[in-house]
Formats: structure tokens, C-alpha cells, sequence
């Protein structure tokens, strides 16, 4: 019972030192939390919030070099307290798609940090800076031309106009880390005062982290909060890729000039997956952080991609050499840089920055897990798990439903057409048949025309007689004058040959009005003419009529049909939509498979701790009353050199109960509480550790104690057998405490 007591004051003891310990260093970290404030805001710059665009002015007059603010999302704590120097926030990035390349895309969780404070919807919040188009070759000559004549040296010549804009590629890693060290030269020397700050440190140039790279071409923290599906998948465009970015399909085969694209990504930023494949610092490995790393790490696609394979966890190695040690330089690879700051030169003193860190690292170290709360916690995964497939299913009946509505609008489709394509060839029928009665009309009306009427008849009758009258009288005269030819000479013959011309001339015109009068229609064949025209024209107002009907048919059937393409063009957008949701379902279901599987690993290892203390705590209790209840029963000799009293006796069979009804409770809360399948491993690794602290076997009932330790006893290994009886007996529906319990248990059968 002393010992006990001793437990007991110890353990207060330890709560108090703990508790004070932990309110100094709270303490401590809030002190140190206000100096850094002090001292950050000691400097005037340092209380500036960092802008959005950083501008810097390059030499000669040169393209000027915009870059971003890239936000973070880190918030104020609980107490309303600004994260610390070290702040992070953790985000998901590499490839959903499981079906890639493993070893280079594969999905990661990742803290990223930034180097400035700036203000997002009007809260301070963690940002880094990210240049918004790949550096141009313009930029690259200003400066390289600038540190050239700073050095002495010759420079470089001048670019064409048309060079200016185009990305500067065909570099290695050396000439890349030259720009950048040049180029932050002239910022420090010459742009000083458009730099941003944090604290002492002036911005600096940098390529960024491949993790920088990629937060930023999913949309930044701007897609992550807003629509975090979006975020996860292979493009974030809403609109088609062409808008956006270069690729093999609209790029010509060349570069294009630097953020010439039609549209910026969702955080202003340019070029981000194509035109030019982009450097990274960081070194290559199959995660973003591994042991096993190679050569500088390339982000995103170029110009020579086909615009099916941008994606943005694409991920490649940089190799510097060829098998023969020549270097390597590529026209599709360019870069684009980062503004960040100096953790050293912030100001901060050493000890500060300590307390920093370490208070970032120990907010990296998850409380200690509930034990009997891990399994409640798997069972809401579970829910979550069952829930996505539920919506899962509920997606694809949907989209079931909505490929039938696209069967039935396609059928409506097949008919409509046929039905317009029957229309249309009797439209064409009826114009053949029109253009045949308008062509019978016409020859009709141009017979009836060519045939002169009846007045017509009755002058050329007339015409004919006073004709006939004519060539009579002029027979008579030529006959005459025949005669007197004859008796007077040659020239009365050529006045006879006159008129014997001009009697053939009538004679050829009494003919000609004979055959017209020949050729006139009667009354009857004039009364037909006329009722064929007359039913020809019936005929030709009745096919018009059709006409005008079909056409009006035609244009029904027409708008229809544009209905249903309409209908189907809704359907299919919707249905892609649909579709695009499953995608999201299924990259949000394997995520959750990870994190359960994850999850029940630990859940698994969490158990087996809840498990063996249970145990524990149970073979103590057990090996402690058997001890006691032993005492009672026999007499013997203590360490004292006196017998055992009624009275201690009395107190052993006390303490004997005291310590089985707790063992009972610890027997059902193993029996309820815990996984049945664990037991057998739990009990086979308690078991190992409680022989290996066996130095010995003692068959007696009491634990020696040798140099100060307490001995393990075999007893309590055998305890372990009886915990596991025990514990299939309450599985079965015995969880009450026997009544035989405490006078029958030093004669248990693992015991003897």
C-alpha cells in the first residue's frame, strides 16, 4: 500500500512538472513569437504586405520581368495568431491516374512553405512569387549582356525583333544558374526598392521547386478551396486546352513568343504545361522527396507534344550528357523562375530561428491516438468509403439513363432524317412532273400561236381570193401581151416576161394561203387545245400546292431535327459532365483507399497496443490475486521471520478481490472491446517478452527481487492461457462476474 502511495505522489508530481513544462514552453514559444514580430516589423519595409505583381526593369530598356504572388492558404490559429517563420500547409500532388508511370508521377503528400506575407481576401497569409511567362530570350540578352560589361568582357550581340519574345531554350544547367546569378546581381544593385522583403531579406531569384511548380499549374490555392476536384484533375481549364496553352496541334512546330496564348491559367500565370517544357531545382526521384535521386527534374510539355498527353503531374528527367560526354541541350526545354527569401538574413537571431523550428517540428507530431477511439475513426472511413460508392452508383444510373435518353433522341434522329429524305425526293418528283405540264403548256400555246384563228381564216380567205382575182387578170394580160410578142417584136416580150414573174409570184402566194388555211384547227381540235390548257394549269395549281405543303413539311421535319441535335448536344454535355464526375468519384475513392488502408495499418498497430496493455494489466491482476489468495491458504513464514495473522490473511483475501473484479472487467473489455483475430498474435508476442524477462524459472509463488529489479514469474506467462479462456467464455455470453470466481481461482486448471 506504501508503494502505492509512493505511485500515486510520484505521478502527481510528474503531472505538475509536466504541466509547468509545458506552460513554459508555451510561454517561451509566445515570447519568442513576439520578439520575431518586434523585430519583423522593426524594419519599415518589413511591415509592408508583399504585392501582388513584382515588376522588375531589366537593362536596356528590355522586356520587363513580371512575376506572381502565388498564395498558400495558411490561416491564423485558434488564438487568432499569425503562423510562425516556418508555417507550412500540406497538399496532395502527383498523378491520380494509377495507370502511369509509377516511378514518376506517383501521388504524393507534401508541406509547401512560402517566403513572404502578403494579404488574400483581406488576411495575411504565407505566398511565394513564380515568374508569370518562361523567361524570353530578350530578357536572357539584356542581362547576359549587362554582367558581360560589368565583367569586362565582350558582349553579347544584339537579338533580332522577331527573337525577342520567343522562349530562351537550347541552354544547360551552368548557363541557366549564370542568368540567375546575374540576374539577381542587377536586382540587388539596380531594382532594390521593387523587391519585396521579409524582415532583413530582399528577394532573390531562384528556380522554383518542382512542388512550387506544381501547386501552381493545378490553379494554386484559388482551385484548391474553390473546387477541389478540378484541382486533381489533369488540366485545370475549364475552357479547351488550345486557350491556353502551345501544343504540336496549334503550334506550328516551332515556339511560340511567351504568353502570346489566348488565356491565363486561374492564378495568372502563362505557358505553365506547354510551349516549352520548364526546369525545376529539384533533383529527380520517384517521389518529390526520396533518397534515391538523379539529374534536375522537368516540368510540364512543349511545343512538339500532342495536346492528349499534357497532364500536370507530367514529370521527366533533365540528362545534361550524351554516352560520348557532350552536352545536352534541347530547343523544346526553357524556364521560368521564382521569387523567394533568405531564412538566415530575415534577421532573425539564431535562437530565434531555433525556437521556430523547433516549434514547426513539433507541430508536425500528431497527438497520441485515442485507443479505444481508432476504431469508430475506421468505421467512419468505412461510411465515407461506402458513400462514395453509393454516389458512385447513383452516377452511373444516371448516366445509364441519360445514354438510354441518347438512344431514344438518336432513334427520333434516324427517323426524322428518313422521313426528310422521303420528303425531299417527292419534292424533287413533283418539281420533274411541274416542269413536264409547263413544258406541255408551252408547247400547246406555241401551237396555238403558230395556228391562226378563225378572223385569221377569214382574211386569208380573202386574201386569197382577191389573190386568185389577181393572178387571173394578170394571165389574161400575160397572154395577151404573148400575142402581140409575137406580131410586134422583142420588146413587148420582155414587158410579157414581167408579168409572167410577177403571176408566179401570185401563183407561189395563193399557195402559201392555201396551206395556211389547210393547216387551221378546226372548232373542235380549238375547243380541246383549250380544255388541255385549262387542265394542265388545274394540274400544275394542284402540284404547286403539294409542293408548297411538302415544303412546309420539310421545314417541321427540319426544326425538329434541330430540336433533337439541340436535345443531344445538351445530353452529351451534360453526360460528359457526368462522366467527369465519375472520373472525380474514382480519384477521390482510391485516394480514400490509400488513406483506409493507411489508416488501418495504424488502426491495426493502435489495437495491438490497446490489446497488450489490456492483457498486461490483466496477467498482472491475475498473477497479484493468485499470490494473495495463496497466502490465505497457507501458512508460512514472511520476510518479517513472523507468521502470517488472521488479520493479514483477511487482508490478502481483501486485496485478492479487489484485484479479480478488476481482472474480470479487463477479461470483458478484451472480450468486447478488441479484435478476436489479434488476440493470438498479441498473446504470442506478450508471452516471448515475458520469457525473455525470465531469468529464471522460480516455481514459487512470489517474484524475487535481485539487485533492486523484480523478477518475472512462469506463472504469469500461464496466466496469459487462463486471460484467453476467459475471454472466449465472455464471447459466449458470459460476461458476468462468476460467483466461484475468487475461492475456485488458485485451483484453475493453467495453475497446476
Amino acid at each position: 500500500m506504501n508503494n502505492i502511495k509512493e505511485q500515486d505522489t510520484m505521478t502527481s508530481g510528474k503531472k505538475i512538472k509536466h504541466r509547468f513544462t509545458s506552460f513554459f514552453l508555451h510561454s517561451t514559444r509566445s515570447l519568442l513569437g513576439t520578439a520575431l514580430l518586434l523585430l519583423l516589423c522593426s524594419n519599415p519595409l518589413a511591415a509592408q504586405d508583399a504585392p501582388e505583381t513584382v515588376t522588375i526593369k531589366l537593362p536596356y530598356d528590355g522586356p520587363d520581368m513580371h512575376f506572381k504572388a502565388v498564395y498558400l492558404g495558411i490561416k491564423k490559429d485558434k488564438n487568432n495568431h499569425f503562423p510562425d517563420l516556418f508555417a507550412s500547409r500540406e497538399f496532395t500532388l502527383g498523378s491520380r491516374d494509377r495507370s502511369k508511370h509509377a516511378y514518376k508521377q506517383q501521388q504524393v503528400k507534401l508541406d509547401l512553405a512560402g517566403a513572404f506575407i502578403g494579404r488574400r481576401n483581406g488576411q495575411p497569409d504565407w505566398l511565394y512569387y513564380l515568374g508569370e511567362t518562361e523567361v524570353s530570350r530578350g530578357q536572357w540578352n539584356r542581362v547576359m549582356r549587362w554582367m558581360d560589361e560589368q565583367e569586362g568582357k565582350n558582349p553579347a550581340a544584339r537579338l533580332d525583333a522577331g527573337q525577342e519574345k520567343l522562349p530562351q531554350n537550347n541552354i544547360t544547367i551552368a548557363q541557366g544558374y549564370r542568368f540567375i546569378e546575374a540576374l539577381n546581381t542587377w536586382m540587388l544593385q539596380q531594382q532594390k526598392n521593387r523587391l519585396p522583403k521579409l524582415g532583413q531579406s530582399y528577394a532573390f531569384c531562384r528556380l522554383p521547386t518542382e512542388a512550387e511548380w506544381a501547386f501552381a499549374a493545378r490553379g494554386g490555392i484559388n482551385v484548391s478551396e474553390e473546387d477541389p476536384d478540378r484541382f486533381d484533375r489533369r488540366q485545370p481549364y475549364i475552357e479547351e486546352l488550345g486557350k491556353y496553352e502551345w501544343h504540336s496541334k496549334n503550334a506550328g512546330g516551332t515556339p511560340r513568343e511567351c504568353g502570346s496564348n489566348e488565356l491565363a491559367n486561374p492564378i495568372g500565370l502563362r505557358d505553365m504545361l506547354g510551349n516549352v517544357e520548364e526546369l525545376t531545382i529539384s533533383l529527380f526521384g520517384p517521389q518529390y522527396v526520396h533518397g534515391r535521386l538523379g539529374q534536375f527534374v522537368i516540368r510540364g510539355n512543349s511545343f512538339r507534344d500532342s495536346p492528349e498527353i499534357f497532364d500536370v503531374s507530367c514529370r521527366t528527367e533533365f540528362v545534361s550528357h550524351d554516352a560520348r560526354g557532350k552536352l545536352i541541350s534541347s530547343d523544346r526545354t526553357g524556364f521560368r523562375l521564382a521569387l523567394s527569401s533568405s531564412i538566415s538574413a530575415s534577421g532573425a537571431p539564431p535562437d530565434v530561428l531555433d525556437n521556430e523550428c523547433q516549434h514547426y517540428i513539433d507541430s508536425l507530431e500528431s497527438p497520441e491516438p485515442s485507443l479505444v477511439g481508432i476504431s469508430p475513426a475506421a468505421l467512419a472511413e468505412k461510411n465515407t468509403r461506402e458513400y462514395s460508392k453509393n454516389e458512385l452508383n447513383s452516377l452511373r444510373a444516371k448516366i445509364k439513363q441519360k445514354e438510354f435518353e441518347i438512344s431514344r433522341l438518336k432513334g427520333l434522329r434516324n427517323k426524322d432524317g428518313a422521313a426528310l429524305a422521303e420528303k425531299e425526293q417527292d419534292q424533287l418528283d413533283l418539281r420533274h412532273r411541274q416542269e413536264q405540264l409547263e413544258a406541255q403548256v408551252a408547247d400547246l400555246l406555241k401551237q396555238l400561236s403558230s395556228r391562226p384563228n378563225s378572223d385569221a381564216i377569214d382574211k386569208l380567205q380573202k386574201k386569197l381570193r382577191k389573190t386568185e382575182e389577181d393572178l387571173q387578170a394578170e394571165q389574161k394580160t400575160s397572154s395577151r401581151l404573148r400575142e402581140i410578142a409575137k406580131d410586134t417584136g422583142s420588146d413587148q416580150l420582155s414587158l410579157h416576161v414581167a408579168y409572167e414573174d410577177k403571176t408566179k409570184k401570185l401563183r407561189q402566194r395563193v399557195r402559201e394561203l392555201q396551206q395556211q388555211i389547210a393547216a387551221a384547227p378546226s372548232t373542235e381540235q380549238l375547243e380541246q387545245y383549250k380544255n388541255n390548257i385549262k387542265q394542265l394549269k388545274k394540274e400544275n395549281k394542284k402540284l404547286a400546292a403539294e409542293r408548297a405543303g411538302l415544303k412546309l413539311s420539310e421545314e417541321k421535319v427540319q426544326q425538329r431535327a434541330f430540336v433533337v441535335k439541340n436535345s443531344l448536344d445538351e445530353v452529351y454535355q451534360e453526360l460528359e459532365k457526368k462522366n467527369q464526375a465519375i472520373e472525380d468519384l474514382r480519384r477521390k475513392q482510391a485516394d480514400r483507399e490509400d488513406k483506409i488502408a493507411e489508416n488501418a495499418n495504424f488502426t491495426k498497430i493502435a489495437e495491438k497496443r490497446y490489446l497488450e496493455a489490456l492483457m498486461r494489466l490483466a496477467y498482472t491482476n491475475a498473477y497479484n490475486a493468485y499470490a494473495e489468495l495463496t497466502r490465505r491458504r497457507y501458512t508460512y513464514l514472511d520476510k518479517t521471520g513472523e507468521y502470517y495473522s488472521e488479520e493479514n490473511a483477511a487482508r490478502a483475501y481483501s486485496q485478492a478481490c479487489q484485484l479479480l473484479h478488476d481482472y474480470w472487467k479487463l477479461v470483458v473489455n478484451i472480450a468486447e472491446k478488441t479484435r478476436p483475430d489479434l488476440f493470438p498474435e498479441v498473446k504470442k508476442e506478450v508471452a516471448a517478452w515475458l520469457q525473455k524477462g525470465e531469468r529464471e524459472n522460480l516455481f514459487t509463488e512470489e517474484c524475487r527481487i535481485e539487485d533492486g529489479q523484480q523478477l518475472l514469474s512462469p506463472l504469469e506467462r500461464k496466466s496469459l492461457d487462463l486471460i484467453e479462456r476467459h475471454v472466449q467464455r465472455v464471447r459466449a455470453g458470459g460476461s458476468r462476474f462468476p460467483d466461484e470466481f475468487i475461492d475456485t481461482f488458485i485451483d484453475q486448471k493453467e495453475f497446476l
